[in-house]
C-alpha cells in the first residue's frame, strides 16, 4: 500500500482521519479540498473518539477532528474502529478463544465499552481516560469490571482474583 500526504499525488483511493498531534490549518485545508474535488474517493477513519487524555488534561481526538472536516465539506467517514466489532470478530478469529474468554478494557463508553457490549464480550473499564466512575453508574452501557488503571487492573488480574461489578 502507497500513503501520501500529498493531495495531488495520482492514484489517491482513500482518504484516513485520524489523531494527528501535528494537525495544522494546511492539513485540514487538503483534505476538505480533496474530498469536495473528488466525492468518489473513500473517507475512512480510525475512530470517533472526541477527546485524547493528556498530562493537563484532554486534546481533540479523531471524531473532534471528523465533526469539524465535516462541517466544512458535508460528509462523516466511515469508521473503522471501536465501536465496531469487527476488531473482535477479528481477534476472536486470530487467537481461537470464544466471546466469554474475551474482555474488552476500555476507557470511554461510546466507542470501547459500547463495542464490547455489541460484541457479547465482557467490557473492563479503567478511570484513568475519559470516563468517570459517575457516569458508570448513568450508562446504558453494562461494565464489569472497573479500576481506577490499566496498572490495577493488571495488578489483581496476574496476582489476585478478578471480581465482577456489583
Amino acid at each position: 500500500m502507497c500513503t501520501t500526504r500529498d493531495p495531488e499525488k495520482e492514484g489517491i483511493a482513500c482518504v484516513l482521519a485520524s489523531y494527528d498531534n501535528e494537525l495544522t490549518y494546511q492539513k485540514l485545508t487538503d483534505i476538505c479540498r480533496l474530498l469536495t474535488a473528488r466525492p468518489e474517493l473513500d473517507y475512512a477513519a480510525t475512530n470517533p473518539d472526541y477527546v485524547c487524555p493528556i498530562e493537563f488534561g484532554y486534546v481533540p481526538d479523531c471524531g473532534s477532528i471528523c465533526e469539524m472536516i465535516g462541517h466544512a465539506i458535508h460528509r462523516m467517514p466511515t469508521y473503522i474502529g471501536k465501536p465496531g466489532i469487527r476488531m473482535i470478530e477479528m481477534a476472536l478469529d486470530m487467537t481461537g478463544r470464544t466471546r466469554d474468554e474475551a474482555v474488552l478494557v476500555g476507557d470511554r463508553f461510546y466507542t470501547d465499552i459500547a463495542c464490547a457490549n455489541m460484541a457479547g464480550v465482557s467490557a473492563a473499564l479503567v478511570l484513568s481516560g475519559e470516563s468517570t466512575r459517575e457516569e458508570m453508574q448513568n450508562s446504558q452501557y453494562l461494565v464489569e469490571y472497573v479500576y481506577p488503571s490499566v496498572k490495577e487492573m493488571y495488578a489483581e488480574w496476574v496476582y489476585g482474583q478478578k471480581k465482577k461489578c456489583s
